[in-house]
């Protein structure tokens, strides 16, 4: 049983709804998943079940199903369910930019000074 699982496969008929009822369920009680993959790895509605069950005790998406996620997905209004974006990948091009933004937040964090493009939680003032 796994404590928490990060989704980083390719998508294909293969890897379609990948993730799914049964395995989720195989996933330890109050795990967590994340998937910085592609939406169709997952199945959502399996997913949706999973964590509004408790079974799962959260899950980040970078990807879903659909893009851009409708107004009326039950994926807005889990409070166990990060939703970001779709920016964990930047390509190949895009690399070298966040090796050098990783590597001076690393060293700023080293030298107790405040990160670059640091993200603030709601309501928190800059």
């Amino acid at each position: 049983m796994a404590d928490a699982a990060i989704v980083t496969t390719n998508a294909d008929r293969s890897s379609f709804h990948l993730i799914g009822k049964p395995e989720l369920a195989a996933m330890k009680q109050g795990g967590i998943i994340v998937n910085v993959a592609r939406g169709s790895i997952i199945d959502q509605a399996a997913l949706v079940e999973a964590l509004v069950s408790g079974r799962l005790a959260g899950a980040g998406l970078d990807v879903v199903e659909t893009e851009p996620l409708p107004p009326d997905s039950p994926l807005w209004d889990l409070p166990n369910l990060l939703i970001t974006p779709h920016v964990s990948g930047g390509g190949s091009t895009g690399y070298p930019r966040l090796r050098e933004i990783f590597g001076e937040n690393l060293r700023r964090l080293g030298a107790g000074q405040a990160l670059i493009n640091r993200t603030r939680p709601a309501g928190e003032e800059a």
